[in-house]
């Protein structure tokens, strides 16, 4: 069977079926590779990594069928190097041929038979506003944990409670939490942040995002329009991230965000050698940022501030502080604080629907 299309468009769609495959490192090779069917006028492309289900479809003129499970990764790569135009794709038992004018390359396939068939998730369609993935989303998926020892931590939390929704993440060392006035009604959910991650750089800034939630098959779809993505849920208890939040504050403060920004980058110079700890020294008449101390080192930034209450120290891990500076556009960051043994309290100012905790980092006045 042989067929026409434009090497632009399948790559494209190659490129984004590849993200969810597993790595060529993993015990389960078939899932290495992509499915690749034909059938009613239409080329679908299927990935997995048994976690996630990614599909697409393609157009085109041929009623011939065809399943072929092939190296997908290795046709993005041979596709991103070719010019654009049309290529030709020959299907057999064997092989899959793409071909551009005299140039081809020959892959070899595996029998569809084995390949995971994607469950069917069927609930209440919810939808997520535009807006809400713009502006909101990059300020909780960052703070979620890597770590896969603790996977309810890997995960973004989406809980309705009074006509607002909270979205929540964190690794145990900082949270975040986005709350917004919602009409939407969706069940306590925990989806994996690399998932919603991946999604939200497939969306068209003016896409909303649709997505039912089945709580029987404990899987999630997304639909994107042109893609489909089903993952599955990630089951357990979030952690009570309510008793984490400061309720009040002795010191608090307004800066200005790209010159704190800038500042810590200039601390953690030093603060590498020192457990990556910087300290905030709070003053009336500034900020005096500082690497945990050691012995003939005076290293001191300093930048003013808009400050109230009591004069006090805490000390960070700076790389916590860096990352959500750098997440965050607000132009200036108010901070708050009751002691330098309780978690510290960001927020952007003007936006009362975000914040951020950071737990500190245990200090003794003596290494000041």
């Amino acid at each position: 069977m042989k067929l026409s299309i434009l090497k632009d468009f399948l790559q494209e769609k190659i490129f984004n079926a590849q993200k969810f495959t597993l790595s060529k490192t993993s015990s389960v090779p078939l899932l290495q590779n992509g499915l690749i069917q034909v059938f009613d006028k239409k080329i679908a492309i299927t990935t997995t990594n048994l976690n996630d289900f990614f599909y697409t479809e393609l157009k085109n003129d041929t009623n011939e069928e065809k399943n072929n499970v092939v190296d997908i990764k290795k046709i993005g790569e041979y596709l991103s190097l070719l010019p654009s135009g049309k290529i030709d794709l020959e299907f057999s038992d064997t092989s899959l041929i793409i071909s551009m004018g005299k140039t081809k390359a020959t892959f070899p396939v595996i029998k569809a038979d084995d390949f995971p068939k994607i469950p069917t998730i069927e609930g209440k369609k919810h939808i997520l506003e535009k807006k809400l993935i713009n502006d909101y989303l990059s300020l909780v998926i960052f703070a979620a944990a890597t770590d896969e020892s603790r996977p309810i931590l890997t995960g973004i939390y989406f809980q309705t409670s009074d006509d607002n929704l909270n979205i929540v993440a964190t690794d145990g060392f900082r949270l975040s939490l986005v709350t917004k006035k919602t009409k939407e009604t969706l069940p306590k959910t925990i989806i994996s942040a690399k998932t919603i991650n991946d999604i939200t750089k497939l969306l068209n800034e003016d896409q909303d995002l649709e997505m039912t939630i089945s709580e029987t098959e404990k899987m999630v779809k997304f639909d994107l329009k042109k893609m489909e993505i089903s993952s599955r849920l990630i089951d357990g208890d979030f952690p009570p991230f309510q008793k984490v939040i400061p309720t009040q504050h002795r010191t608090k403060f307004i800066v200005e965000r790209d010159e704190l920004l800038r500042n810590i980058k200039l601390s953690s110079v030093f603060a590498r050698e020192l457990s990556n700890t910087i300290v905030l020294d709070i003053k009336k008449d500034g900020l005096y940022i500082k690497p945990k101390s050691s012995p003939g080192d005076d290293s001191i930034m300093y930048q003013p501030i808009e400050m109230e209450g009591e004069e006090k120290i805490i000390a960070f891990n700076f790389k916590f502080v860096l990352e959500f500076l750098s997440i965050s556009k607000a132009k200036k960051i108010q901070f708050e604080m009751v002691d330098k043994n309780a978690p510290g309290l960001f927020r952007e100012v003007g936006n009362d629907n975000f914040i951020h905790v950071i737990m500190p980092v245990r200090i003794e006045e003596t290494n000041v």
